[in-house]
């Protein structure tokens, strides 16, 4: 992965770890549940409501749907950038799921 990119995906994150949402409060057991059900355009609504209040199992699940395209376009970047911030918030298996998406990913 090129400089560049790992900068602007470091931006990203920064830029993140500053927004909060003010939405009402997302419930993890009913976006699971979604989300095992299939229903992924619900459950990545929920689940990224979750993750702006800093849920770090959430943004670990987020970082899965876009490395899957689950309920999304699959984009590595996106799911990389979940992935580190989740690793942020404490996530114990982020930094494994980055890593080895971090392995897949080209210099582009």
């Amino acid at each position: 992965m090129s400089r560049f990119r790992i900068i602007q995906i470091l931006a990203l994150v920064a830029g993140l770890s500053l927004f909060t949402m003010t939405a009402p409060t997302a419930d993890f057991g009913g976006a699971m549940e979604l989300y095992q059900k299939g229903d992924y355009p619900a459950a990545l609504k929920e689940f990224t409501t979750l993750a702006g209040q800093g849920d770090a199992e959430a943004q670990l699940i987020l970082g899965d749907m876009y490395a899957k395209g689950q309920g999304v376009t699959q984009d590595n970047v996106q799911a990389y950038k979940w992935y580190v911030i989740s690793s942020n918030n404490g996530s114990q298996n982020a930094p494994a799921a980055r890593d080895a998406l971090q392995g897949k990913m080209s210099a582009e």
